[in-house]
């Protein structure tokens, strides 16, 4: 499944829990006003398998996911030889400078 499928299928599943909710809502709503009717028991039952129902979805999506598994950096082994000093024969140390002694010209 792409990431446009699921993160669709992650929006459609939030959108059906939030209207389970609501209706969840209604149906306590009407065991205030009808009492505990059979009729009401079942849109009670009906709305928690449904809520059941909502919850293995949402484990169906997680498990469509692609795993993102991060690819090694190949490690680079540096040598324990000391570098040649040619190669720092004309620089100064950074950050400090000016560490030379300085020429004197013909002034």
């Amino acid at each position: 499944m792409s990431a446009i499928l699921t993160t669709r299928a992650h929006e459609d599943l939030a959108l059906a829990r939030r209207r389970l909710d609501e209706l969840a809502r209604a149906v306590r709503a009407l065991r205030r006003t009808l009492g505990d009717t059979y009729g009401v028991r079942r849109l009670c039952d009906d709305v928690e398998r449904a809520r059941s129902s909502l919850g293995f979805v949402g484990e169906t999506i997680a498990e469509a996911e692609p795993v993102v598994v991060p690819v090694p950096t190949p490690t680079e082994v540096m040598s324990d030889l000391p570098y040649d000093p040619v190669i720092f024969a004309d620089a100064d140390d950074e950050g400090v400078g000016g560490m030379r002694p300085q020429r004197r010209t013909g002034r």
